[in-house]
């Protein structure tokens, strides 16, 4: 997902490229190394249009479109999250009617005034003309990322929003969580984890967090023609 190219599923041309580098390691008193990165999103001309810092695995500062951002609470506009009963729920910051809803199995940006998706990501799924059909089989198929573009938001906002979220999301719902190598080795990483998943026989449930936390809460989830769509793969 930090080492990828996104391909323009229409012309089958890379709309964009992902790159994630590890610029050098912070070593603290007590001995205690935090890693560096930082990503770069180029357009199809080879040009940066968007970047993320992290320190450890956690987002620190955001820049779109040569515009400096800030921190997540600036991304999103907000210093709160709001969750419904296992459904994890994020603002925009470009248009408030617009929220990223994520649950285990999906990932969605809706447009609450005309309940409409305007984005949504298709994970391990096939495209048969304008319908994307899941596969439910890891590495049988494609990641898609599909999104509706908006006057007041660079689509490089959205992707950049969209790797935040998808995330949090993994981190949220126990998923597997994004691990910084190679796409290869994370492709094994999650076909593992969608093995054991499948294996366990008994579920365990924990407890829903309050209605209402600080958006900063939410980076331990991190730590652990047609609307454009993208060939997103991880």
């Amino acid at each position: 997902m930090l080492n990828t190219s996104l391909v323009d599923s229409g012309t089958g041309t890379a709309a964009f490229s992902i790159i994630t580098r590890r610029l050098h390691d912070d070593e603290d008193k007590r001995g205690s190394v935090t890693p560096l990165r930082k990503t770069w999103i180029y357009n199809s001309s080879g040009r940066v249009v968007g970047e993320i810092t992290w320190t450890g695995r956690q987002p620190t500062d955001f820049v779109v479109a040569e515009e400096p951002i800030g921190s997540l609470k600036h991304l999103f506009g907000t210093s709160v999250v709001r969750f419904l009963p296992r459904v994890l729920s994020i603002p925009t910051r470009f248009d408030s009617a617009y929220v990223w809803t994520a649950t285990q199995h999906s990932l969605v940006l809706l447009d609450y005034e005309t309940e409409t998706a305007k984005g949504r990501f298709h994970y391990n799924s096939v495209r048969i003309g304008k319908r994307f059909i899941k596969t439910y089989v890891h590495g049988f198929g494609h990641n898609y990322l599909e999104f509706q573009c908006h006057p007041l938001a660079h689509t490089v906002e959205l992707i950049i929003s969209f790797i935040i979220i998808e995330m949090v999301r993994r981190g949220r719902f126990s998923l597997q969580p994004y691990c910084f190598d190679s796409p290869k080795v994370q492709t094994l990483h999650e076909a593992y984890a969608t093995v054991v998943r499948k294996m366990k026989t008994v579920q365990l449930h924990h407890e829903l967090p309050s209605p209402v936390l600080s958006l900063l809460s939410v980076l331990p989830w991190i730590s652990s023609s047609l609307p454009p769509s993208y060939d997103f793969n991880t």
